[in-house]
């Protein structure tokens, strides 16, 4: 009879954080994990702590996500998407979808990498002064049959009244 060969097992990395400057080292949970992606990972020596371990690949990019309600945009309403925080480049809007006092969820012809940065320009569907902040992208993803659907995130937020210009009135609680 011939003797079962087993295979040693595979070694576990655990999952936490590090210290890139001095090595120190937290193991944390999966949910301690996710909170940190949340509010920003702790500090040590000065520089933010490095997730090590599997969660390193699986941990997404730390960039700010949109907190504030999220309204339906106004049909035809303006938009201008363009890459680079100074916006020389070729218009890549489609549609604004919904507003926030902090973001917008847009469409676009083209992908952008998150964590890119974009000038944004908004404004009411039969024309006026266009609003136009510097925005991060949170995420890209393929949108329904053409294009992309992108999240951005203000780095100044909209006051209440420029909100009301760009969404649906039965959408304002």
């Amino acid at each position: 009879m011939s003797e079962i060969e087993t295979t040693p097992p595979t070694p576990t990395t655990s999952r936490g954080v590090q210290c890139p400057t001095c090595g120190r080292s937290k193991d944390c949970t999966v949910s301690q994990l996710a909170r940190f992606t949340r509010r920003g990972l702790p500090w040590c020596c000065g520089n933010v702590m490095q997730v090590r371990g599997a969660a390193a690949e699986a941990a997404p990019p730390n960039i700010d996500k949109r907190i504030g309600h999220r309204r339906l945009a106004l049909n035809g309403a303006q938009l201008e998407f363009r890459r680079g925080s100074l916006g020389l480049g070729a218009d890549l809007a489609v549609a604004l979808i919904d507003v926030s006092d902090d973001g917008f969820c847009v469409h676009l012809k083209e992908p952008v990498a998150p964590g890119d940065e974009a000038e944004v320009a908004v404004g009411r569907p039969l024309g006026g002064k266009l609003i136009k902040r510097i925005a991060r992208v949170a995420w890209c993803r393929p949108a329904w049959g053409k294009g992309f659907l992108v999240e951005v995130v203000l780095s100044r937020r909209l006051n209440l009244a420029q909100v009301k210009e760009l969404v649906q009135t039965d959408s304002i609680h």
